[in-house]
């Protein structure tokens, strides 16, 4: 992938020349309950955002992918979230297209760094 004609569009998200979104990871954080509000699940990716309330009934990423999901219903975003990657963080997960990787030029170790390739 090239970086040459690509742009930011206006709710944040990186777009490429055809107007076509280059996707990118969505980050879910937990909101602890309040004196009003239940506990919830937060997806944001750019500046789109969208809350679940927690279903006690699922799994934490569980949850935290249906946060994914609404996001994705509430901005009408035509991407297909059907094999998306996860992994967790200090707030929450994070999800991913799998299209994207980055390959080790080397064996990594002690002060060598790595090689980028294959961005798709």
């Amino acid at each position: 992938m090239h970086r040459a004609g690509f742009g930011v569009s206006n709710d944040g998200l990186n777009i490429n020349h055809k107007r076509k979104y280059i996707m990118k990871a969505i980050e879910t954080k937990y909101l602890s309950a309040t004196d009003t509000r239940g506990t919830r699940i937060k997806a944001t990716v750019g500046k789109l955002t969208a809350t679940v309330p927690y279903d006690y009934a699922l799994s934490d990423v569980d949850v935290a992918f249906e946060a994914v999901k609404e996001l994705v219903r509430k901005h009408k975003l035509d991407w297909d979230i059907s094999t998306m990657v996860y992994g967790g963080t200090n707030k929450g997960y994070t999800f991913c297209f799998p299209g994207s990787t980055i390959k080790a030029s080397a064996p990594l170790t002690r002060g060598r760094g790595f090689g980028v390739g294959n961005h798709a």
